[in-house]
């Protein structure tokens, strides 16, 4: 099932296809699982022009679901388009069910690479540590260490 959504993604069917769901107003669970797990394929394979087409259908589509704006500002992060990625996770962590230490390790690494080093810093000194996975974890160390010129004595939770 997978594969036969995949050949449909040359742009003009899947725009289509996505015209036609959004018609019949009856998307089901189905459906959205699919373009998640989709989305997901593409994006570990590296196709993240087509992951990101894929899951700002998906946002629309299942407005409620934290996944889908993480999951664009996961692709904006790898394409270096720091800013968009910035205000994608603006948004995101108004939702209640997202990781906020996460969005907030991503919101400061945001402002670090934008150089926006205050923000970075005053971002990174709200996130609690040992709530991170490794990746994660590993990700606050680096900034931690690339921000300590700008510390002056800023007071960590972690």
């Amino acid at each position: 099932m997978v594969e036969e959504f995949k050949e449909e993604l040359d742009i003009s069917v899947f725009e289509n296809n996505i015209h036609q769901i959004r018609k019949k107003k009856n998307i089901g669970i189905h459906q959205l699982k699919l373009m998640y797990k989709t989305g997901e394929e593409l994006y570990n394979s590296y196709q993240l022009k087509e992951a990101e087409t894929l899951f700002q259908a998906y946002t629309v589509l299942n407005p409620y679901d934290h996944r889908g704006p993480g999951c664009l500002a996961s692709i904006y992060l790898e394409q270096g388009r720091y800013k968009q990625a910035l205000d994608t996770l603006k948004i995101l962590r108004s939702f209640p069910t997202c990781h906020l230490d996460e969005v907030f390790i991503n919101i400061s690494l945001c402002h670090y690479k934008l150089e926006q080093h205050d923000d970075a810093v005053s971002v990174l000194m709200v996130v609690k540590k040992d709530t991170l996975n490794t990746f994660y974890q590993t990700r606050y160390d680096y900034l931690k260490s690339q921000l300590n010129p700008y510390l002056s004595g800023a007071c960590f939770l972690a």
